[in-house]
């Protein structure tokens, strides 16, 4: 695979409704992803747990959902939890009935091989998500993680696995770089209203107030990353996923939109 070139990615300070709506019509007016429109688009949040400090604002994911819907995109909404509940729960209690949803920690499994792996040589995906590999919006949030220093849109495509998943634990960011060949989003939006750190599980809120829109993973989650404090370049599996080719790490390669200069709005996150 040859590097993407001019990768796109637009970040927005948001401090009401108004401004979230604002960052909606941009990603189409900037970003412009190319989403099938005659296809079923899944949104893809992190519901890992029901805590809301770690998991994408589902407010902020219904919102963006029947943005979509009304301008004629057939939406639906999924993921799986670290319980077989957490994602039916959060559904229940924020999301409603408006739009279908997938909890992918439940139903049928079946084996994906993985060709010229990194580490896995086939993983456990769930049925129904794979109608989506192609057309889906990875919609994670500004997260630390244990393994991998941040929880992104590489780390949420775990979503789509049989759980547990601790066999993604050993070699984590070859994995979560392997996964990338089955399931790749049109378009990546990381909610960064309320970021979250110390890890994955047990979370404190960051107040950051951003919004991020790109059109490649590793582009978003190196200027995710970046904001957060991290150094992308000592991010290993963004060094492994610029070396098969799924985008490259020198931000200087990006259309950065963005009004201001991205050190007013960097923070540091702690992780433990």
């Amino acid at each position: 695979m040859e590097l993407l070139n001019y990768m796109k990615v637009m970040i927005k300070v948001v401090k009401s409704k108004e401004d979230i709506e604002r960052f909606f019509d941009d990603i189409f007016k900037e970003i412009r992803p190319k989403i099938n429109k005659k296809e079923e688009v899944l949104l893809k949040p992190n519901f890992v747990l029901e805590d809301l400090r770690c998991v994408t604002n589902p407010f902020i994911v219904k919102s963006f959902a029947k943005y979509l819907s009304e301008r004629g995109y057939k939406v639906s909404i999924g993921d799986g939890g670290y319980f077989k509940d957490t994602a039916d729960n959060i559904k229940e209690k924020y999301l409603g009935n408006d739009f279908r949803f997938y909890n992918f920690s439940k139903g049928e499994f079946i084996n994906k091989t993985i060709e010229n792996p990194l580490a896995l040589e086939s993983i456990p995906v769930n049925v129904k998500s794979l109608k989506f590999r192609d057309n889906f919006i990875s919609f994670p949030k500004l997260k630390v993680h244990t393994l991998a220093k941040v929880s992104l849109s590489l780390k949420n495509n775990m979503g789509f696995l049989k759980k547990p998943a601790n066999f993604m634990h050993k070699g984590f960011d070859e994995k979560i770089v392997d996964l990338l060949s089955i399931f790749k989003p049109k378009l990546i939006v990381i909610e960064g209203i309320r970021g979250a750190e110390l890890t994955e599980m047990i979370c404190k809120e960051v107040s950051h107030g951003i919004m991020i829109a790109a059109d490649n993973v590793v582009a978003a989650d190196v200027i995710a990353s970046y904001l957060m404090g991290f150094n992308p370049n000592e991010l290993k599996y963004l060094r492994l996923a610029e070396r098969l080719g799924y985008g490259d790490i020198d931000m200087k390669s990006y259309d950065i939109i963005f009004e201001g200069n991205l050190e007013s709005i960097r923070k540091r996150y702690r992780v433990i």
